[in-house]
């Protein structure tokens, strides 16, 4: 796997607290948010094209906690708190037959990329600008709000409209964000005129807390389709991106895993 395509996080799976009583579960509602992909196009309400996985809940005490780099057997995972945040409630998520987990983050490989992924993120600070981001950190404030504010005016882009949102009962907004297609990468997956953070050149979002500190993007045309939560005060972002190359049953593959997504009680 290209280490440029994911943070380095632990090397072993840590066990989680004590399991709580309920959990509940995801309803994904971006009503009316389209993008497109290639020749695939995500339907404008993934929801009703997205199994819920409701009825097949594991019991809360049988379930894996992700930790390092490691291939997923289909079944439901429980994020590591040490690298998502104490101020979430646990995060539970359901991935299919061939995927990976590190971290807070699952994602599907293909050759010489990472495809498709599910990032989740406690963002601190946004960067003024993807390419030329040096020294232009900024604070966006605490709330849903601020953040999709600060997002929706960064140039390059090409930030849809947020639309009102709802995942694992919680409440935020949607909004999708894009590279363009044109930036120039090289075979080292340098960004081609951008600043460089030592000898790499990136293209960057926003810093995070924890041991996500970077969000650098994989290569142009990715699509990161953004779920930002108010859970119980804390902001956390669902980031689940795409590639150009991403086919159209990849695309629903990923969909299905954000839908899968809820909180532990």
């Amino acid at each position: 796997m290209n280490t440029r395509l994911f943070l380095i996080f632990l090397s072993a799976a840590l066990a989680a607290g004590c399991a709580p009583a309920a959990l509940s579960t995801a309803t994904v509602t971006p009503s009316g948010a389209s993008a497109a992909l290639g020749s695939a196009t995500i339907p404008s309400s993934p929801a009703a094209t997205i199994a819920s996985p409701s009825a097949r809940l594991t019991p809360a005490a049988t379930i894996p906690t992700i930790g390092g780099e490691q291939a997923l057997a289909a079944g439901t995972y429980r994020l590591n708190r040490l690298v998502v945040g104490d101020e979430f409630p646990p995060i539970l998520v359901t991935v299919p037959d061939g995927w990976f987990g590190d971290g807070p983050f699952v994602y599907l490989p293909k050759p010489g990329e990472a495809n498709v992924a599910v990032q989740f993120w406690d963002v601190m600070q946004v960067y003024g600008h993807p390419c030329q981001w040096g020294g232009t950190l900024t604070d966006p404030g605490p709330t849903v709000d601020d953040l999709v504010n600060a997002l929706v005016k960064l140039p390059l882009r090409s930030a849809t409209p947020p639309l009102e949102v709802t995942l694992g009962d919680y409440s935020g907004k949607y909004l999708e964000l894009s590279v363009p297609a044109d930036v120039e990468m090289d075979e080292q997956g340098n960004f081609s005129g951008c600043d460089r953070a030592g000898e790499h050149a990136d293209f960057k979002s926003w810093t995070g807390r924890g041991f996500a500190t970077d969000r650098y993007h994989q290569g142009p045309g990715q699509v990161d389709r953004l779920w930002i939560l108010d859970v119980n005060g804390a902001r956390l972002v669902i980031d689940a991106f795409s590639m150009p190359s991403t086919t159209a049953e990849d695309l629903e593959e990923l969909l299905r895993v954000v839908e899968s997504i809820r909180f532990e009680r």
